[in-house]
Protein backbone atom coordinates (compact mmCIF):
# COMPACT_ATOMS: atom_id res chain seq x y z
CA UNK A 1 0.00 0.00 0.00
CA UNK A 2 1.60 3.29 -0.99
CA UNK A 3 1.54 6.08 1.57
CA UNK A 4 0.59 8.68 -1.04
CA UNK A 5 -0.61 8.92 -4.63
CA UNK A 6 -0.47 11.71 -7.15
CA UNK A 7 -2.32 12.61 -10.33
CA UNK A 8 -1.93 15.29 -12.94
CA UNK A 9 -4.54 15.71 -15.69
CA UNK A 10 -3.94 13.95 -18.99
CA UNK A 11 -2.74 16.31 -21.73
CA UNK A 12 -4.88 16.76 -24.83
CA UNK A 13 -4.51 13.91 -27.32
CA UNK A 14 -3.20 14.70 -30.79
CA UNK A 15 -4.33 11.39 -32.23
CA UNK A 16 -0.73 10.32 -32.99
CA UNK A 17 0.74 7.27 -31.24
CA UNK A 18 3.35 7.94 -28.62
CA UNK A 19 6.68 6.23 -29.24
CA UNK A 20 8.10 5.84 -25.73
CA UNK A 21 7.69 2.66 -23.67
CA UNK A 22 7.07 4.15 -20.22
CA UNK A 23 7.65 1.80 -17.29
CA UNK A 24 6.17 1.61 -13.77
CA UNK A 25 2.75 2.85 -14.84
CA UNK A 26 4.01 5.96 -16.64
CA UNK A 27 1.92 7.33 -19.49
CA UNK A 28 3.41 8.38 -22.80
CA UNK A 29 2.26 11.78 -24.03
CA UNK A 30 2.82 13.60 -27.28
CA UNK A 31 2.75 17.36 -27.03
CA UNK A 32 4.12 19.78 -29.59
CA UNK A 33 5.70 16.88 -31.47
CA UNK A 34 7.70 15.81 -28.39
CA UNK A 35 7.21 12.37 -26.81
CA UNK A 36 7.46 12.29 -23.00
CA UNK A 37 6.65 9.90 -20.19
CA UNK A 38 4.40 11.29 -17.49
CA UNK A 39 5.72 9.38 -14.48
CA UNK A 40 3.77 8.39 -11.35
CA UNK A 41 4.74 9.60 -7.90
CA UNK A 42 8.16 8.28 -6.89
CA UNK A 43 9.41 7.62 -10.44
CA UNK A 44 11.49 9.76 -12.79
CA UNK A 45 13.66 9.50 -15.90
CA UNK A 46 12.95 9.47 -19.64
CA UNK A 47 10.91 6.26 -19.31
CA UNK A 48 10.08 6.39 -15.55
CA UNK A 49 12.72 3.75 -14.84
CA UNK A 50 14.37 5.54 -11.89
CA UNK A 51 12.99 5.60 -8.34
CA UNK A 52 13.07 8.96 -6.58
CA UNK A 53 12.01 10.35 -3.21
CA UNK A 54 9.46 13.13 -3.44
CA UNK A 55 10.24 15.94 -1.02
CA UNK A 56 8.50 18.95 -2.57
CA UNK A 57 5.70 17.99 -4.96
CA UNK A 58 4.65 20.65 -7.48
CA UNK A 59 1.32 20.87 -9.24
CA UNK A 60 0.27 22.74 -12.36
CA UNK A 61 -3.36 23.45 -11.59
CA UNK A 62 -5.42 20.25 -11.58
CA UNK A 63 -3.04 17.82 -9.84
CA UNK A 64 -3.40 16.38 -6.37
CA UNK A 65 -1.65 14.36 -3.73
CA UNK A 66 -3.63 11.91 -1.59
CA UNK A 67 -2.80 10.36 1.76
CA UNK A 68 -4.80 7.75 3.66
CA UNK A 69 -8.00 9.20 5.12
CA UNK A 70 -7.92 10.77 8.56
CA UNK A 71 -9.93 8.73 11.02
CA UNK A 72 -11.35 10.15 14.26
CA UNK A 73 -9.69 13.48 13.50
CA UNK A 74 -12.66 15.67 14.30
CA UNK A 75 -12.03 16.11 18.02
CA UNK A 76 -8.34 16.95 17.92
CA UNK A 77 -6.26 17.90 14.89
CA UNK A 78 -2.75 19.23 14.63
CA UNK A 79 -1.51 19.91 11.12
CA UNK A 80 1.83 21.43 10.18
CA UNK A 81 2.90 22.05 6.62
CA UNK A 82 5.23 24.13 4.53
CA UNK A 83 4.06 25.29 1.13
CA UNK A 84 5.35 27.55 -1.63
CA UNK A 85 2.37 28.99 -3.50
CA UNK A 86 2.61 30.28 -7.04
CA UNK A 87 -0.99 31.51 -6.99
CA UNK A 88 -3.21 33.36 -4.51
CA UNK A 89 -5.87 30.63 -4.69
CA UNK A 90 -5.76 26.85 -4.23
CA UNK A 91 -6.59 23.92 -1.96
CA UNK A 92 -3.86 22.88 0.49
CA UNK A 93 -5.70 20.14 2.40
CA UNK A 94 -9.12 18.53 2.16
CA UNK A 95 -10.70 15.64 4.02
CA UNK A 96 -14.27 14.54 4.40
CA UNK A 97 -16.40 12.00 6.16
CA UNK A 98 -17.37 10.55 2.77
CA UNK A 99 -15.73 10.53 -0.64
CA UNK A 100 -18.47 12.80 -2.05
CA UNK A 101 -17.71 15.30 0.77
CA UNK A 102 -21.23 15.06 2.18
CA UNK A 103 -21.26 15.22 5.97
CA UNK A 104 -18.36 16.36 8.13
CA UNK A 105 -15.35 17.92 6.42
CA UNK A 106 -12.19 19.98 6.91
CA UNK A 107 -10.60 22.08 4.17
CA UNK A 108 -7.55 24.34 4.29
CA UNK A 109 -7.13 26.57 1.26
CA UNK A 110 -5.79 29.84 -0.12
CA UNK A 111 -8.34 32.45 -1.12
CA UNK A 112 -7.18 35.81 -2.46
CA UNK A 113 -3.83 35.26 -0.74
CA UNK A 114 -5.19 34.43 2.71
CA UNK A 115 -5.17 31.01 4.36
CA UNK A 116 -8.67 29.88 5.25
CA UNK A 117 -9.73 26.83 7.28
CA UNK A 118 -13.35 25.65 7.07
CA UNK A 119 -14.73 22.70 8.95
CA UNK A 120 -18.02 21.11 9.88
CA UNK A 121 -17.91 18.46 12.58
CA UNK A 122 -21.66 18.19 13.04
CA UNK A 123 -22.69 21.55 14.48
CA UNK A 124 -22.36 23.86 11.47
CA UNK A 125 -19.53 25.32 9.43
CA UNK A 126 -16.69 27.06 11.28
CA UNK A 127 -14.34 29.44 9.48
CA UNK A 128 -10.89 30.70 10.49
CA UNK A 129 -8.95 33.08 8.23
CA UNK A 130 -5.35 34.29 8.50
CA UNK A 131 -4.70 37.94 9.26
CA UNK A 132 -1.84 38.18 6.75
CA UNK A 133 -1.42 37.17 3.14
CA UNK A 134 0.88 34.30 2.24
CA UNK A 135 4.13 35.09 0.46
CA UNK A 136 4.03 34.06 -3.19
CA UNK A 137 6.98 32.02 -4.51
CA UNK A 138 8.41 31.75 -1.00
CA UNK A 139 8.15 29.02 1.61
CA UNK A 140 5.35 29.61 4.11
CA UNK A 141 5.02 27.56 7.29
CA UNK A 142 1.62 26.90 8.80
CA UNK A 143 0.60 25.17 12.01
CA UNK A 144 -3.07 24.50 12.60
CA UNK A 145 -4.64 23.21 15.80
CA UNK A 146 -8.23 22.27 16.44
CA UNK A 147 -9.10 21.00 19.89
CA UNK A 148 -12.64 20.28 20.96
CA UNK A 149 -13.26 21.61 24.45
Amino acid sequence: DPAATSREPDPPSTGSPCLLDCSAGGQCTLEGGVHRCQCPLGRTGQTCDTETEVRSPRFSGQGWLAFPALRAAYKHVQLQLEFRPESWDGILFLTGERDDLAGDFMVLFLYQGFVEFRFDCGSGVGVVRSEDNVLLNQWNKLTLYRHRW
